[in-house]
């Protein structure tokens, strides 16, 4: 069953880097989410299919709130320079009809709760764009040295890189089993699926 959820789309302009790691979210990606340990909670299953997402928690809140205490990654991929979060971790969860990299985790019961899917940045395009160079050269002998500054302009054709980021709130019902699936038709459409179990 799709419950959908409240979700939205962004697109984000990066420069060369392996994996986006925005401005707002980028020291969260270096934590684990912290799961609840009491009261009432559910199980939550993230799957993705390619090992290129981070995808992120953010506890008691449905949007993402980045200082929000708890915030992390609940999946991360493998060779990548963020947290792992609960990556190939089971909690003997029922089998989803998604297939791909899995992480399973706790969530507190009747509270919101956000996830945050950001894919690898990717080559759309290129753009002509021209860069000043400043030099500084010396000038004759002695008491007559002086310093000659140079500047020049160098243009050229540099890529354009762009991710999607997705975000998805609900709120999650006392024992309760869900599944979130990431899709990417691609860089500017993407989404986070939730279903029950």
């Amino acid at each position: 069953m799709d419950l959908g959820g409240k979700f939205g789309m962004k697109k984000l302009f990066w420069m060369p880097v392996v994996f986006v790691l925005s401005s707002c979210s980028m020291f969260t990606e270096f934590k684990t989410f912290e799961e609840p340990v009491t009261g009432d909670r559910a199980r939550v299953r993230v799957v993705e299919k390619d090992d290129l997402r981070v995808v992120q928690a953010i506890p008691g809140k449905d949007h993402a709130e980045w200082t929000t205490p708890g915030t992390g990654v609940v999946l991360g991929p493998i060779n990548a320079l963020v947290a792992r979060g609960f990556t190939d971790r089971s909690l003997g969860m029922p089998p989803g009809s998604a297939r791909g990299n899995t992480a399973e985790f706790y969530v507190k019961a009747g509270e919101p709760i956000t996830l945050v899917a950001k894919g690898t940045s990717k080559i759309t395009g290129y753009q002509y764009v021209c860069h000043e160079e400043t030099t500084y050269r010396e000038e004759g002998k002695g008491k007559d040295k002086v310093k000659v500054k140079e500047v020049t302009t160098k243009c050229g054709d540099e890529p354009v890189y762009e991710s999607c980021e997705t975000t998805l709130s609900f709120t999650a019902e006392k024992n309760m089993d869900y599944e979130v699936v990431y899709s990417e038709q691609n860089v500017r459409n993407c989404s986070l699926d939730l279903h029950t179990l």
